[in-house]
């Protein structure tokens, strides 16, 4: 069995909402004053407001180029590139989002806001090295963020130096505490200690990212709209812990959770094959109709 891959980090952690929020309508604003540069805030604040307006009405260009007049008004703020990242990643446009974001991390380098935006729009592809110092500043800017912590501890493991092993797991293992219900950052921890060869704690991690993430679902946390991201995390744990349990020669164990990461990749094939049907031109309405049964199903727990 391979082992997983992971998506973009951008893709799979959204921006801190409420530090947006404030970076958007409060704390620049106070910040941009006596800049001595000729803006208008109160104009690009209204620009903004639009494009958030017509971004939640999925008129995406158009909201975009609200905020063009926005970064106009005030070449020097932040938010405007913030909410743009944004709503580009929203749409699928990862580059451009990654962009914007890392233009307000130019403008405001000290604000977690911005940092941590400029990390969930890149690619888990970027080297370790590059992308460490980014997230050692987010870690050091919002000491009490998972997040930063979370995206620290991945891209120091990242680097593959079995020294610093330990290392990314006391940032990874401090995530947690920060927020115990993260299942992704679990199974990171258990491949961390799989790397270590301490399988134990491997199979105990991955066995407690498979229970956070039926808790999710007990809960109805779990929604259409991030069905695939919870597949992708349910079959990593399930990869892990069968990883684990072959080491540990708890055959029984091994083979559920090798079914378990099984029939999570076979769903997983199977929405998006039915996602790139239903969005073909013109449209599969076969495969439209059997997708939303496939995701009520899943997000109720029903089987197949």
């Amino acid at each position: 069995m391979k082992a997983p891959t992971r998506e973009a980090a951008g893709r799979g952690r959204p921006v801190a909402i409420a530090l947006v929020t404030a970076a958007l309508f409060g704390g620049f604003w106070i910040w941009m004053a006596g800049q001595g540069r000729s803006r208008d805030p109160g104009e690009a604040q209204v620009c903004q407001a639009r494009a958030q307006r017509l971004a939640g009405a999925g008129r995406t260009a158009e909201a975009l180029a609200e905020l063009e007049k926005a970064k106009r008004a005030d070449p020097e703020a932040p938010a405007p590139h913030l909410l743009g990242a944004q709503i580009l990643a929203a749409a699928g446009r990862h580059r451009e989002a990654r962009d914007e974001a890392l233009a307000a991390h130019r403008l405001a380098p000290d604000d977690a806001a911005a940092t941590l935006a400029a990390l969930n729009e890149t690619p888990a592809s970027f080297p370790p090295a590059e992308v460490e110092p980014l997230a050692r500043q987010a870690a050091a800017q919002a000491p009490r963020s998972a997040e930063a912590h979370d995206l620290l501890g991945r891209a120091i493991a990242g680097a593959g130096d079995s020294r610093r092993y330990p290392e990314a797991l006391r940032e990874l293992e401090e995530a947690s505490l920060l927020d115990p219900a993260s299942a992704a950052t679990m199974v990171e921890i258990a491949r961390v200690h799989s790397l270590m060869g301490d399988h134990e704690r491997a199979a105990a991690a991955a066995r407690l990212a498979g229970e956070l993430l039926e808790r999710e679902k007990g809960q109805g946390r779990l929604t259409p709209s991030n069905l695939r991201a919870w597949l992708e995390e349910r079959r990593s744990a399930a990869f892990w812990q069968a990883q684990a349990c072959q080491r540990l020669g708890r055959e029984t164990e091994r083979r559920a959770a090798a079914a378990a990461a099984a029939s999570s990749s076979a769903l997983l094939v199977e929405v998006k094959s039915l996602s790139d049907r239903a969005a073909a031109s013109p449209p599969d309405t076969g495969a439209q109709a059997r997708l939303e049964t496939v995701i009520r199903r899943a997000v109720q727990g029903a089987r197949q």
